[in-house]
């Protein structure tokens, strides 16, 4: 029989799924899991708030963010960050969910057949400059489709973002920063879509996935240098199959660091910790200060971005008009 857990979630993002998400399907396969909303035996946080700075239960923070944790602030981390502690693991985004696996039958030359778009552009965040820069240089060769919210020119918003980038040849999946570890969904999901990334952001993304099936930015002198990488491509078929065909991962499977199994050993260690939970430590109350305070800093300093480049974006659309 397995053991009672009661389980909360704070700050995360609006309507974040408690009941059917990542941690509480993984922790369902030790415990016998209940939803609270507070005096839970683990309070998983998010950077997204701050009201789980005094919670004095025991916690763990989960980063999605590029964004830098102060580990005294809680009982575990979990976060992108290249980080020695056994307090911390490291699940970067990219990570959380089921290992990538291609169908025993599946073709390389018939994913190719079945493209008709050259590249997509798939974003709501505008504040990234090299991202921008990449898709107006890679336009002037051939249309790149902007299917976000930001340059959108596809007549709107679409319903299946992995069904779009399957029909293209070649994925933008620059992250809106960058940061040693810091590797989001963007990758992951050109890779589900059998298209070829063309990534920014984590400098050693080539750790986590395979460095031959993606073009990374820091490769190349320059962003030009980078699409006329993608045209040899895109016009040598021979060339752009053999890259396709590349496996995802390093050595064809999933670091073993992100495993299921070895996630759930984590957060049980967590959860059964003889140690007394930090909130009741006497340094906590100055360590959970200190973490609202960047939490604060970073949503401020993200809201800036999107609204300095959206007004940018405004203004040279209006001289150009």
């Amino acid at each position: 029989m397995k053991r009672s857990l009661k389980l909360g979630f704070a700050d995360f993002y609006r309507h974040f799924p408690a009941e059917n998400n990542y941690f509480t399907n993984l922790l369902r396969e030790h415990y016998d899991v209940e939803i609270v909303a507070a005096d839970a035996d683990l309070m998983i946080c998010s950077s997204y708030g701050m009201s789980s700075a005094n919670y004095r239960g025991r916690k763990l923070l989960v980063i999605m963010e590029n964004f830098r944790p102060i580990l005294d602030a809680y009982d575990a981390v979990i976060s992108f960050d290249y980080l020695d502690d056994p307090r911390h693991f490291r699940l970067p985004l990219s990570m959380i969910g089921s290992e990538l696996r291609r169908a025993a039958n599946w073709s390389a030359e018939r994913e190719l057949a079945g493209k008709t778009r050259f590249c997509n552009f798939i974003f709501s965040n505008p504040s990234c400059g090299q991202r921008n820069q990449l898709m107006r240089k890679l336009s002037r060769y051939k249309r790149v489709d902007c299917a976000g919210r930001c340059f959108n020119n596809v007549g709107g918003r679409i319903a299946d973002k992995l069904q779009f980038q399957r029909e293209c040849k070649f994925t933008i999946a620059f992250e809106n920063s960058s940061h040693p570890g810091y590797l989001t969904e963007k990758l992951t999901h050109a890779f589900q879509s059998d298209t070829i990334p063309l990534y920014w952001g984590d400098k050693y993304a080539g750790r986590d996935f395979n460095p031959a099936a993606f073009l990374h930015q820091d490769d190349f002198e320059s962003i030009d240098a980078l699409v006329e990488r993608v045209i040899e491509l895109d016009q040598n078929d021979d060339q752009y199959l053999a890259m396709l065909s590349e496996p995802c991962y390093p050595d064809g499977q999933m670091p073993d660091q992100f495993r299921r199994e070895n996630v759930l050993k984590f957060l049980i260690k967590t959860i059964e910790s003889n140690l007394p939970p930090i909130g009741t430590s006497p340094g906590h109350d100055r360590a959970s200060a200190a973490y609202a305070a960047e939490v604060k800093r970073d949503i401020w300093r993200r809201r800036l971005n999107r609204w300095k480049y959206r007004a940018a974006h405004v203004i040279t659309c209006g001289l150009a008009a």
